[in-house]
């Protein structure tokens, strides 16, 4: 929970919280789908034991990546499920500023600049075998309905120090990142699974709100 009050009566134009029982359900699916490669692993195997085809290795080599990757989307999903309050935010946008994750808010004074990454389905490609197995992995994504896009905002910031000190509880640490080769510190929003509705609306209001308060409103490639 925040240990601040900064942000209490802050005029928000936009809140996007995540739902617990979401959460939950997406670290479910992460199981089954960790189940399905674990069989795909084990059909590549034997297919590659049995008749040295290099389709049964790529089968098996993609199980077990896909695997190792849904055994850790599926025990995080199940943690962020038991966040409670504040831990939920992904980002509320006010007239005086934005609130992040654990609740840590950010006046529009304190922001140097905005930046935002937004790509379209990002997809593993390939020749032959490895081809079919990339085009396997994608569609097994594609069927869980998980969100291959890229979708993110770093807030950096002009006083990096000041909002160092408000950031006590563990979630903010999380998202607060320390200067680094000349860069500024920045708070990290991730937005991933969200709509492209949903961060079109977070964009365009952030867009507006730098606009208003000078402040660089940046496209990473």
């Amino acid at each position: 929970m925040s240990t601040s009050s900064l942000h209490q009566g802050w005029h928000a134009r936009l809140s996007l919280v995540s739902d617990p029982a979401e959460l939950k359900s997406h670290g479910s699916k992460g199981v089954v789908i960790m189940g399905v490669s674990i069989a795909l692993a084990a059909v590549g195997l034997v297919l590659g034991l049995a008749t040295v085809t290099v389709l049964g290795w790529v089968m098996f080599a993609v199980g077990v990546v896909a695997a190792g990757v849904w055994a850790l989307v599926s025990m995080n999903s199940r943690t962020a499920s038991a966040l409670t309050g504040d831990d939920l935010i992904e980002i509320v946008v006010a007239d005086e500023g934005v609130v992040v994750q654990g609740g840590l808010a950010v006046p529009w004074g304190e922001i140097s600049e905005v930046r935002y990454r937004w790509t379209g389905p990002i997809t593993v490609t390939g020749s032959g075998a490895a081809g079919s197995g990339a085009d396997l992995a994608t569609s097994a994504l594609d069927a869980a309905g998980i969100d291959r896009g890229m979708k993110q905002i770093e807030i950096r910031l002009s006083d990096y120090p000041s909002v160092k000190a408000r950031a006590v509880s563990k979630t903010q640490k999380l998202v607060l990142f320390g200067p680094m080769l000349g860069d500024p510190g920045y708070l990290h929003v991730g937005l991933h699974g969200r709509s492209d509705a949903e961060v079109r609306a977070v964009l365009e209001l952030v867009a507006d709100q730098a606009e208003r308060h000078a402040i660089a409103f940046t496209r990473q490639s």
